[in-house]
């Protein structure tokens, strides 16, 4: 008879406390590489953005540029809040109205209007975004008008989750080609 009763025995408690601990660890393992890989694609989209904003910005001014020296006025026109010679001077540019303006203290954040032809970044309209472009051109000579060349950088800012702050910063040689 007693043989009979031990080899009818059940799990034990540890077996069981053991057994509920492996099958977290199995459940909760694939559940945090998905998490983490969601909040990876999330920063690598908004770096996306951020760069295509700085393209942005750069492809604007050598269309100013271009515009300039090809209606005869001198080749930075319309971009004086943004030149400095020590790269004090920085301003705004939306490229989707053409305005520049300069940033006082802190450059303002771009709004994303998502009826304008598919979505626009702007200045004028649509919901704040977590962007923040700021542009510089450094020239080396004093008289801007007459100087040949200038460096002209773009920052993107913004905050990711509302604690980690990213940029990203394109630096270009703006060169005069006329």
């Amino acid at each position: 008879m007693i043989n009979k009763h031990l080899s009818k025995r059940g799990f034990t408690l540890l077996e069981t406390l053991v057994a509920i601990l492996i099958l977290t660890m199995a459940v909760s393992a694939p559940i945090y590489i998905a998490g983490k890989s969601l909040q990876d694609a999330r920063i690598s989209k908004d770096e996306t953005t951020a760069y295509y904003l700085a393209q942005d910005a750069i492809e604007y001014i050598r269309y100013a540029r271009d515009s300039n020296t090809l209606g005869g006025q001198p080749w930075l026109t319309g971009l004086s809040s943004c030149i400095s010679s020590d790269g004090t001077a920085t301003c705004t540019i939306d490229s989707f109205s053409g305005a520049v303006a300069p940033c006082d203290e802190v450059c303002r954040r771009l709004q994303y209007d998502p009826t304008a032809n598919g979505g626009y970044y702007t200045y004028a309209s649509g919901n704040y975004s977590i962007f923040t472009r700021t542009i510089s051109i450094v020239s080396p000579s004093a008289t801007i008008p007459s100087a040949n060349e200038g460096f002209l950088t773009v920052t993107v800012e913004w905050i990711d989750g509302g604690t980690v702050v990213h940029h990203i910063q394109v630096e270009e040689d703006l060169l005069n080609w006329q």
